[in-house]
């Protein structure tokens, strides 16, 4: 049975949790990805301050990318043992028709849902995913052999700006869809305190500043 294969989330808790999960993995990415795009559109502004402590920003830098990457890799991994997008949308393709489910996620109104259009939009990053992946799982989780054996990061893909912010937007958009509902308030991915970053760099100004005189 088709449904077999989605075991591992057998219960409604268990689907609850799955999906919880995915919204605050949404949102976690989309802060990460935010402060790191923030940071390097300051570096011209603060590049003394940057250039004082580099090898601080430049770890945060990495970090940063890297936890973006790893998110969204995991969010988008199709394998049937991750609590991934793919995942949790064939279970509710699955289940929420009713049919005698005891998953217990059935939706009154299924076919207004449209979870056959939010499949395929899935499906249209496939390219893209296939390029996170690559980069989680030849250079962050693991380093293939081509990549020692040459030296070459250009042997990695390219992942432009647009391409992240469609993942994460999408990701976003579908995890609170069916998060608000199976009856889950919606949650903000806009966090009080995102801008914290410029306080830190104007207080090291200060600092600096102080220094010299």
């Amino acid at each position: 049975m088709p449904d077999e294969e989605y075991a591992r989330i057998d219960t409604r808790e268990r689907f609850d949790n799955a999906l919880e999960s995915l919204v605050t993995e949404a949102c976690r990415a989309y802060d990460h990805w935010n402060l790191l795009l923030h940071i390097n559109e300051s570096s011209e502004e603060y590049i003394r301050e940057i250039y004082q402590t580099v090898f601080f920003w430049n770890t945060v830098q990495r970090s940063l990318q890297d936890g973006v990457i790893l998110r969204l890799a995991t969010m988008l991994d199709s394998r049937k043992d991750v609590v991934s997008m793919p995942n949790i949308l064939r279970l509710i393709e699955i289940h929420a028709r009713g049919n005698g489910s005891r998953l217990g996620i059935k939706l009154a109104d299924f076919d207004s849902v449209k979870i056959e259009d939010d499949i395929k939009s899935v499906h249209k990053l496939e390219p893209v995913v296939e390029k996170i992946l690559t980069l989680r799982n030849d250079f962050i989780a693991h380093r293939s052999a081509n990549i020692i054996a040459t030296h070459r990061i250009n042997l990695l893909p390219e992942i432009t700006n647009d391409e992240v912010n469609a993942m994460l937007d999408l990701l976003y958009n579908l995890a609170t869809k069916y998060a608000v509902l199976y009856g889950r308030n919606p949650t903000s991915r806009h966090m009080i305190g995102s801008d914290d970053y410029q306080q830190l760099f104007k207080a090291l100004r200060k600092g600096f500043d102080l220094g010299e005189m």
